[in-house]
């Protein structure tokens, strides 16, 4: 149930009450495995208008969480919720370019 989400902003140190679980500035995933400690950073937009557009946006977000949480990797979901395209234009899955940085996965859904 979406109403008892808890959701702790790595940047502000508190938890984010109200609202959507989905609709927040910081999704910050502490995944504990092995031992240590694994953070990834989940970034979702709903696409208006051009896709390249939406995920270039995306990316900046993405990549401006990475550096701040010090994150392993990120994911960035773009929702495409226009009913004139078909699934098989909405769902993909692709590497962003790294350039040196933290791998980046974009989500189309």
């Amino acid at each position: 149930d979406v109403r008892d989400y808890r959701i702790h902003s790595a940047a502000e140190n508190r938890l984010v009450l109200g609202g959507s679980a989905f609709n927040i500035t910081d999704l910050l995933i502490v995944w504990p495995q092995g031992g240590r400690e694994r953070r990834y950073v989940v970034e979702c937009k709903v696409r208006h208008g051009d896709l390249e557009r939406t995920i270039a946006e995306g990316m900046a977000q993405t990549r401006a969480y990475l550096d701040r949480c010090g994150a392993e990797a990120g994911h960035l979901v773009v929702f495409d919720r226009a009913p004139e395209r078909t699934w098989e234009q909405k769902i993909f899955r692709r590497a962003a370019p790294r350039d040196g940085r933290a791998p980046v996965t974009v989500w189309g859904l």
